[in-house]
């Protein structure tokens, strides 16, 4: 599987990433290389924080705790639906907990932004749940 940005200069901040951002790409890598996916696009790593705010949105992507990723499935690498991202979403969140009593989640994938993607976020307190052998993750 091939890993590939949209704009280049997501490659330096892709380096500066948050530790734990790291920790759940690499499981999702690692999940996708065993499925129908046959690329993973990394389509937003940094922008400003004070840009982000005043379009009203949290600044996270600005602070190096946030990236929106794009899937692409096989056969003919076209990008995967909003119900698939979804679907990918909510098994990163059966494995991934976010840290904060619930509010939020590690991954969101409802319609938002420039197309069916992924958005992934941490804080230092996110963590991968135990999940105990013979456990189902739906």
């Amino acid at each position: 599987m091939e890993i590939s940005f949209l704009n280049h200069k997501d490659l330096d901040h892709y380096c500066k990433l948050h530790e734990v951002l790291r920790s759940v790409l690499v499981w999702v890598y690692e999940y996708l290389s065993k499925s129908k996916t046959d690329c993973l696009i990394i389509s937003s790593v940094f922008r400003h924080e004070a840009d982000e705010k005043a379009k009203g949105r949290s600044g996270i992507h600005g602070l190096h705790r946030a990236i929106d990723i794009i899937p692409t499935s096989k056969p003919g690498g076209g990008t995967v639906d909003w119900v698939e991202c979804a679907r990918l979403a909510t098994l990163i969140n059966a494995i991934w907990y976010y840290g904060d009593g619930g509010k939020h989640h590690v991954a969101f994938a409802d319609p938002h932004g420039t197309g069916p993607h992924i958005h992934l976020q941490v804080r230092n307190e996110t963590h991968k749940r135990i999940i105990k052998e013979n456990e189902n993750v739906k």
